[in-house]
């Protein structure tokens, strides 16, 4: 089996960053459903940023949704194959040998 990987490019401190500010000046999630002014804001268990997305109000998971376009698509631009990638692809199309991607997506 061979493995080529692309370089980390995801910049997932910043992800979390973007994420936790939507989330901190979400309506919804800052008086867990009540829209009182005067409700003292609750305090958020920060994680998953995916699992928090959820909990957030419909504006808050679209700048979310925007925020994760975002990141994903700076990753893309920035992409490099590793040292050697395409000799050894081209080496695998040599020996008609399959090849598979696989993401942590």
């Amino acid at each position: 089996m061979f493995f080529v990987r692309l370089s980390h490019q995801i910049d997932f401190a910043d992800m979390r960053k973007r994420i936790y500010a939507v989330a901190d000046s979400d309506v919804e999630i800052a008086s867990n459903g009540n829209k009182s002014d005067d409700v003292q804001k609750q305090p958020m268990t920060k994680g998953c940023v995916l699992e928090l997305q959820q909990k957030l109000s419909p504006q808050g998971q679209m700048k979310c949704n925007v925020i994760f376009k975002d990141i994903e698509k700076k990753a893309i631009a920035n992409m490099q194959l590793n040292d050697g990638a395409v000799d050894l692809l081209r080496y695998l199309d040599s020996k008609s040998i399959k090849r598979a991607v696989l993401t942590r997506n």
